[in-house]
């Protein structure tokens, strides 16, 4: 897995988005726990540019933790396509029943979601 997928961004969206047979393959016994004990609606965080934030074609990793939202936004540096563009964290409170994946493996509390076009229920700070 890399995590600077910036290029691809809109052909990983097109996989995550498909209707391919297994998606509960995506994360592992432990993942699944893991999400189990999550509510019913989540609070998720995205760090992004303000051009991403823009144009309303988010990417598909978020968070449950406002720290690692911070890191991507403040620490951040290995994607050089992204680094000299202002940066914003999103917040969204989306259904757990609308994740793709959780994945808790790299201590991101990573959420695969993808975003509809509409953003009426998101806070920008």
């Amino acid at each position: 897995m890399s995590d600077n997928l910036y290029l691809y961004r809109f052909d990983v969206l097109s996989a995550f988005a498909s209707s391919e047979p297994n998606r509960e393959f995506l994360m592992n016994k432990s993942e699944w726990n893991e999400l189990g004990k999550l509510g019913d609606i989540l609070t998720i965080y995205r760090t992004m540019t303000v051009e991403e934030k823009n144009n309303g074609l988010y990417g598909i990793s978020w968070t449950t933790d406002i720290n690692v939202a911070n890191f991507f936004k403040e620490k951040y540096t290995r994607n050089l396509l992204t680094n000299a563009q202002e940066r914003v964290i999103v917040e969204l409170k989306i259904p757990k029943d609308d994740v793709i994946a959780y994945w808790t493996e790299r201590q991101e509390s990573e959420i695969v979601y993808i975003c509809p076009k509409s953003h009426d229920y998101c806070n920008i700070w």
